[in-house]
């Protein structure tokens, strides 16, 4: 739906609305791709939360892929989220997300980095991945200017998130000292 599509300036800036944006507790999880082939913009924002979570990284091969076998191993009942790119920048390695989407559905929130892929690889539909939160650019394949990108955030799942930053957009009314939020997309909208 339109409503589930916010405006940002980056693929980095949907990854931080989601690392930031979720509560942890002391026994929360979240897994990740090694950093040997991810790009530092969808690791750095996960390997900062190591203070507040667990941060599980999955083994991955010389190309970047993992077996699914290894990712249900590392899910359990206080894993948070699962946070991937759906192809690398350096190797071209294209996950199946649509598999791990139907893996993950329902059980464990999942966040797609598509900046490799929007506009180039046709299995970026959202309804059917079954993702969660998607965050792409619009200066690569959607050849759009620098400073462009779209973060794709599923009604149901924006309720996991709180705001990172908080505008006159994203509040019902800010001239009262109690704080409540928009629907989506304005929720995460702080002005332009």
């Amino acid at each position: 739906q339109p409503d589930e599509v916010i405006l940002t300036q980056s693929t980095t800036d949907g990854i931080n609305i989601v690392a930031n944006g979720l509560s942890f507790n002391d026994k929360s999880n979240i897994v990740i791709r090694g950093m040997t082939h991810e790009h530092h913009a969808n690791f750095y924002p996960w390997i900062k939360l190591k203070s507040k979570v667990s941060v599980k990284s999955l083994p991955i091969d010389n190309n970047g892929f993992f077996k699914l076998d290894d990712l249900q191993s590392l899910l359990d009942d206080n894993t948070k989220l699962v946070a991937l790119s759906h192809a690398l920048y350096n190797t071209g390695s294209i996950i199946p997300v649509d598999t791990i989407g139907k893996i993950l559905h329902g059980k464990v929130p999942f966040f797609i980095d598509s900046a490799q892929t929007i506009g180039c690889i046709t299995d970026t539909d959202v309804s059917k991945i079954k993702c969660d939160f998607m965050s792409f650019n619009g200066s690569k394949w959607l050849c759009g200017p620098m400073g462009t990108g779209l973060f794709y955030c599923n009604r149901k799942s924006s309720e996991l998130l709180e705001p990172i930053t908080i505008g006159g957009e994203s509040a019902i009314m800010y001239e009262d000292t109690n704080l409540a939020f928009k629907e989506l997309p304005d929720k995460f909208q702080t002005g332009f």
